[in-house]
């Protein structure tokens, strides 16, 4: 009786919590996705993987290593290759036009986190025709 009592509360605070999420969310962006995104934190736990040979790996220690072999495979050939971020020929290219310019703003996401100059894009996008 008394493990039905603390289960039904435990339900109960569930379910105001997400309510209380989702009215505070809804007041400040209106956004659903950003709704799923806050009310599935802490839900991408992966239980287990599955290696090479097809073994299930529980031990989060061994998911981590197997994780990390797979992505620096994947990774590997990638990494060897570098090219130049600036063209070689800056002759040929073309200066930027202020209306592409003004469309790469205004099709900026809110609420991102900033790059590593610390500029955030509201700052950008509401800065207005003197950043363009």
């Amino acid at each position: 009786m008394v493990s039905k009592l603390i289960r039904k509360k435990v339900r109960d605070f569930k379910r105001e919590k997400e309510e209380k999420i989702i009215e505070e969310i809804l007041e400040k962006t209106r956004s659903t996705k950003r709704i799923r995104k806050e009310l599935a934190k802490g839900k991408g736990y992966i239980t287990y993987l599955t290696d090479e040979v097809g073994n299930k790996i529980y031990e989060r220690n061994e998911i981590n290593i197997l994780a990390t072999n797979f992505y620096r495979e994947l990774y590997k050939n990638r990494l060897k290759k570098k090219e130049p971020l600036i063209p070689q020929n800056l002759d040929s290219v073309e200066p930027f036009m202020y209306e592409e310019i003004e469309l790469a703003i205004k099709e900026t996401k809110r609420e991102k986190a900033p790059g590593h100059d610390d500029i955030l894009n509201e700052q950008i996008k509401y800065g207005g025709e003197e950043l363009t």
